[in-house]
């Protein structure tokens, strides 16, 4: 029974066979041995001589040490010869693979150049089997003279190395098949001409095609057509064999969807080293592009938001300062309005300054008046409505102008003033949005002599940022503020409509 270790190196049918063959042809029985000299494999043909030893248990140790001196060799490796009892003998030689001792081949029992009766009744006696047993096949067995022995040996060699070196090469064939088979990028290998020859489970998942409908088509049938033309150059490039760094690309689906791909291009070689073909290696890189768009689109939003926060913060403090009787007048109002500011910042911060609601825009707009005398002196309500940035930012710095300005002038002034902010949705093409400001119950409003910056700031700075209208009433009974403006220009899109 042939006997297998695990070393992968000697454990194939591919020895088997071949060993099978030699073994046939020399009539020697063939065991392998790795480079920590144990027996891997074999025995392989197992010859009448070698069959008795074995049933009768007996082992003269030859073989081992054939394999031991075998191993031994590291710069020269000739075939080795060991012999007991003047005929009994194997020969052996090393294996070698890049360059490096690996095992030993051994091949036996033979009986070396001529022996005489006596020694094989030696042999009998030593080995504890019946003379005429042992003499019956070893005079069917034809003496080897050790000249020829050697050249079984060098053969056996020959034979070994290039076992080993096919064996090597299939195993690595098989590791770059699986790795390639398992892969979850797309590899796909085209002959010069451009035709598809393989096509692996990761392209069948990446590009939608299966093996059976790619292979044999021509590689354009995944690339768009407007980079036909640039596949043409990369497959004049690999016949001139010239090194192809690795690109980014977009490539067709089966579906039609268009994706985003990082390609490595590879020459593929025969035998000789003659370029037959080109390997592809495609791998998805669409998240890597919508997060490097999606950073790309921060940055920006981020360098937009700061260019406008500050234009927004270097007009207050003109405007503030320009209308302020006093230094200390002006250094207050523009803190308060700072404030104010802040305050709208961090609502939109905790909303991934994608919009807030107006509820909170507006209690938050009006918290600093809002005491425990104050608090029942505000009225808020309308229905829900999500606000956008630009929005949010526009109606608290006008509520707070209107709350600072009541606070000084208006229903604030006193104990018995109350201010309304209630809002609504107008239907129509398009439909619209109102915010009513109403303050009631304070000193008796006349209309100003001339507008100050809150008034601007509410009127005129409102009006366009929100592509509305923004009037002041000055009503004899109390300040009236209206905002007028299309809803859309204010109401926070759908998440579908802020990602298109």
């Amino acid at each position: 029974m042939t006997k297998r270790a695990g070393d992968g190196l000697f454990g194939s049918d591919l020895w088997e066979a071949a060993l099978e063959k030699y073994g046939s042809a020399t009539h020697l029985t063939v065991r392998l041995f790795d480079a920590d000299e144990r027996a891997v494999f074999g025995p392989v043909h197992s010859t009448p001589l070698f069959q008795l030893f074995d049933e009768t248990g007996y082992e003269p140790g030859i073989f081992a040490e054939c394999a031991h001196r075998c191993i031994a060799q590291i710069e020269k490796r000739p075939a080795i010869i060991v012999s007991q009892f003047h005929g009994l003998a194997v020969v052996g030689a090393s294996l070698a693979l890049e360059g490096r001792v690996v095992g030993a081949a051994v091949g036996g029992y033979a009986f070396a150049d001529f022996s005489q009766v006596s020694e094989i009744q030696r042999l009998a006696r030593q080995a504890n089997i019946v003379f005429e047993r042992l003499w019956e096949i070893a005079r069917k067995q034809p003496p080897v003279p050790q000249r020829r022995l050697r050249v079984h040996g060098e053969l056996l060699q020959v034979l070994g190395d290039a076992l080993l070196r096919e064996h090597y090469r299939m195993r690595q064939y098989e590791r770059a098949a699986a790795i390639v088979h398992s892969s979850d990028d797309a590899i796909v290998s085209t002959d010069l001409e451009g035709v598809i020859t393989s096509w692996n489970s990761g392209a069948e998942r990446l590009l939608g095609y299966t093996a059976r409908e790619a292979v044999g088509e021509p590689v354009t049938l995944f690339i768009p057509a407007d980079r036909i033309d640039d596949e043409q150059g990369i497959v004049e490039r690999i016949r001139r064999d010239e090194k192809i760094e690795h690109y980014e690309t977009v490539r067709r689906c089966k579906d039609g969807r268009l994706l985003d791909v990082s390609l490595t291009v590879s020459p593929l070689t025969d035998a000789q080293g003659r370029i037959v073909g080109a390997s592809r290696i495609a791998r998805d890189i669409t998240e890597r592009k919508r997060q490097e768009h999606h950073r790309e689109l921060l940055m920006n939003e981020l360098n937009h938001r700061v260019k406008n926060t500050l234009a927004t913060v270097q007009s207050l403090a003109m405007q503030t300062l320009r209308h302020a009787a006093t230094l200390a007048e002006g250094r207050d109002s523009f803190e308060a309005r700072l404030m104010t500011l802040s305050k709208a910042h961090d609502v939109l911060t905790r909303e991934h300054w994608e919009g807030a609601d107006l509820n909170k825009v507006a209690a938050d707009a009006v918290a600093a008046y809002c005491g425990d005398v104050q608090e029942s002196r505000f009225r808020v309500a309308g229905p829900i409505v999500r606000l956008q940035p630009k929005a949010v930012l526009a109606l608290s710095m006008a509520l707070h102008e209107l709350a600072t300005n009541a606070m000084k002038y208006g229903a604030l002034s006193n104990t018995t003033g109350n201010v309304e902010i209630n809002w609504r949705l107008i239907p129509g093409d398009p439909q619209r949005f109102q915010l009513r400001w109403a303050e009631s119950g304070g000193p008796p409003v006349e209309t100003p002599d001339r507008r100050g910056f809150g008034s601007r700031l509410v009127e005129q700075c409102l009006a366009q940022d929100l592509a509305g209208e923004a009037r002041l009433t000055f009503a004899r009974g109390g300040l009236v503020c209206t905002i007028d403006t299309p809803l859309d220009e204010i109401r926070q899109s759908e998440p579908a409509e802020r990602h298109s």
